[in-house]
């Protein structure tokens, strides 16, 4: 008898399940027009890219839901019509893969403030869209690294590590959907959130040479490029696709936000595609930096083992260009509030720096064939729209809410 009670304890519990799996697929399929929406706190939702397809009933959901008390940050590097949406999108310009570490740190600052003046208000968070399943488009590691960020600086999780993982259980992924670059920035978020550096009135350095080990030798085009946050520092072709390995004399100024990219094409002609990544911030590195192919960002798993990329800076006698006074206030009071967070810190902090693995794939739109292009002579929207370059625009966005 014990065992037939147990088989039908079982079957129960099957049945629900599978009565929950049909209900969650009708809702989504004709309540939600399968508009995937994520609540990891009831303020704080996750959504997929708005295609053209699905705008509409995400914006119909929205202000529904929120009326205009709601913000969606736009982490696709992507512009796309907001005219249905009643409350204002932030189109976070990227640093590569990342958002720009003092962006970062103020839009933590200023969302918390923002949320916590009233209870009805909602932070709606999207990447990209994921492309097929051959391929990581890491449509979902931006939202994970900035949500992340925000659980911890808020006391709402013991480390950006451990933050990382609530997000990942929340939105069912496995945690190595984060690219490296993206868990090298949730080392620097908590670095700089237990004050142990900071990423203002920094010099600018001379970055004198790139060194590319274990690449080529395959007959495939690759063309360097260096950016700044969204400034392209550099570009160069690898001269020899025969050859293995290439160097690269560099001698340009930059700080901050870097991001070291190389493409691919069959043939000169073919479109390129994007085979290797490095997103870092040279606040946190000294002269010589290598990067393993564990530690290289690559899209569609092309980064064997042995390939490298070695980074030379030289110290600069040049000041530079100063920082515009308001922005380096922001960015001051974004690494001040980062170590001080709205309330203590929990008492267990995670001292281990997390692993830097490989991509993985989650498709947060699998369904979606692609967009054409937006329409570029299509009318601005009516609500509020900002574009985020730096901190002292987080501010701007802010004071105009």
């Amino acid at each position: 008898e014990p065992a037939v009670g147990a088989a039908a304890s079982w079957l129960s519990d099957l049945a629900k399940s599978a009565v929950t799996a049909i209900q969650d697929e009708y809702r989504l399929t004709f309540e939600d027009h399968c508009c995937h929406l994520v609540e990891l706190r009831p303020n704080l939702l996750v959504a997929e890219f708005p295609s053209r397809a699905k705008r509409h009933w995400l914006a119909s959901r929205l202000n529904r839901e929120f009326g205009a008390d709601y913000i969606v940050v736009n982490l696709s590097g992507q512009l796309y019509d907001t005219t249905e949406f009643e409350g204002p999108v932030m189109d976070v310009v990227m640093s590569g893969c990342v958002p720009p570490l003092d962006v970062l740190l103020r839009l933590c600052v200023s969302t918390h403030k923002w949320l916590g003046s009233s209870s009805s208000r909602c932070l709606i968070v999207h990447g990209g869209r994921a492309r097929s399943a051959t391929s990581s488009s890491n449509a979902f590691g931006p939202v994970v690294a900035l949500v992340a960020a925000y659980l911890s600086w808020a006391g709402l999780a013991a480390s950006p590590n451990l933050g990382m993982l609530d997000v990942c259980i929340a939105c069912r992924v496995q945690d190595n959907s984060l690219w490296p670059s993206q868990r090298r920035y949730l080392s620097y978020f908590e670095v700089l959130q237990r004050g142990l550096a900071k990423t203002i009135n920094r010099h600018p350095r001379k970055l004198s040479r790139l060194v590319f080990v274990g690449l080529g030798g395959d007959d495939v085009h690759r063309f360097l490029e260096l950016w700044q946050q969204e400034t392209l520092l550099f570009h160069a072709d690898f001269d020899t696709p025969e050859a293995m390995g290439a160097v690269f004399l560099v001698d340009t100024l930059c700080t901050g936000d870097l991001s070291i990219r190389v493409s691919r094409a069959a043939t000169r002609d073919r479109k390129a595609e994007l085979e290797m990544q490095v997103c870092f911030h040279t606040s946190f590195h000294e002269s010589f930096i290598r990067f393993l192919y564990t530690q290289i960002d690559s899209p569609r798993g092309q980064v064997h083992d042995g390939c490298a990329i070695d980074v030379y800076f030289e110290a600069s006698a040049e000041p530079g260009v100063e920082d515009d006074d308001r922005e380096l206030l922001a960015a001051s009071v974004a690494a001040a509030a980062a170590v001080n967070g709205p309330r203590p810190a929990p008492a267990e902090v995670e001292t281990e720096t997390p692993a830097e693995g490989g991509p993985a794939f989650f498709d947060l739109a699998a369904g979606d064939a692609e967009d054409p292009p937006e329409d570029a002579t299509a009318p601005p929207s009516s609500k509020s729209k900002r574009t985020v370059f730096a901190p002292d625009d987080i501010d701007a966005f802010f004071d105009d809410l």
